[in-house]
């Protein structure tokens, strides 16, 4: 049989109706065996615990067992080199967000993958915005006094890594007048919040779910949200709009992704059931409980939304003139 033509919109976003009716006979005896989910970072964390939260539910859908590989490294473009790598057949799907769809694209001028056709995005699983946060024993209350002590001193803000959504964050809020020497940490949310409790960093971001549980614990203080209305796990922490900079309107996602070539009919039940796994009671509640958006797109809606994203981060990347090595 001739490979399928799989029919693209921008950046690997398949459209499902264009190709429903080939071989049907393909997805009736698919699956028949494992599925390998690709999580291009390590265990842990909240890429872990979206993909497994939701690949329960999948599995039980398409009554398969699902099993999850970490391929961490590169800040996720190694495991997205693996997964965009694989054999198109419908049994290595993984996980991709913000950073490799929508701005490594703008750094590197070599990926291990083409973020426009070497995935299928089969749906999202998540968006979160932002919180900007301090050490509880710091003096800043709000992020007038942040710019305040800027302009006194030098700032460091902590963040997972080079260009990514934290730091990039970090970059645009040189647009308020926050200005700070960016830190990068390999080892994460643990690493960097030791950094601000020790005093080595001032500030950082990171999801408000992350930023929340610091929060409670008695760690941070979260000084405003990226989100463009306040969250309801943080109702008296306002907007970075509120604050008069509404350019700092930022979020990042998860997605589940395919290999391109995978034949339309076995896409058609992965997004089906990735679809009827968001919709879950259980999965709603624990997206709630997370701060992450359960959001609905079709596939041009997905394609139009990377597409913008990967745009807004091209010129935040040029506008600071960040550069990778």
């Amino acid at each position: 049989m001739k490979k399928l033509l799989v029919c693209l919109l921008s950046l690997g976003v398949c459209s499902l109706g264009a190709l429903a009716g080939v071989t049907p006979a393909v997805a009736q005896q698919w699956p028949n065996r494992p599925i390998r989910f690709i999580v291009p970072w390590g265990a842990g964390g909240i890429t872990d615990t979206i993909s497994r939260m939701y690949n329960e539910r999948v599995s039980a859908i398409l009554g398969q067992t699902i099993v999850h590989e970490y391929r961490p490294g590169a800040a996720g473009r190694i495991g997205m080199g693996e997964l965009g790598r694989a054999t198109p057949d419908g049994y290595t799907i993984g996980m991709a967000n913000a950073g490799q769809l929508t701005i490594h694209p703008n750094l590197y001028a070599r990926l291990p993958y083409d973020a426009d056709t070497s995935f299928v995005i089969l749906g999202m699983m998540g968006m979160s915005p932002m919180a900007l946060a301090v050490p509880v024993q710091s003096p800043v209350r709000s992020v007038a006094d942040l710019r305040a002590l800027s302009q006194r001193r030098s700032l460091n803000f902590g963040t997972a890594g080079i260009a990514g959504p934290h730091h990039l964050a970090a970059e645009l809020l040189r647009k308020t007048g926050v200005a700070g020497v960016p830190i990068h940490y390999r080892g994460g949310g643990g690493e960097i919040m030791a950094a601000m409790l020790n005093g080595a960093l001032d500030a950082n971001f990171d999801t408000v779910y992350q930023q929340n549980i610091f929060q409670q614990d008695g760690r941070y203080r979260i000084l405003a949200v990226t989100s463009r209305e306040r969250m309801p796990q943080l109702p008296d922490v306002p907007t970075f709009a509120e604050l008069g900079n509404p350019e700092i309107n930022l979020e990042t996602f998860y997605a589940a992704a395919a290999p391109s070539g995978v034949p339309a009919p076995i896409i058609a039940r992965l997004a089906a059931a990735y679809a009827e796994a968001a919709r879950s009671p259980e999965i709603v509640s624990w997206l709630q409980e997370m701060a992450l958006t359960n959001v609905h797109l079709t596939p041009p809606e997905l394609a139009t939304y990377i597409r913008d994203w990967r745009e807004r981060w091209r010129l935040v990347i040029e506008e600071q003139n960040i550069r990778v090595q």
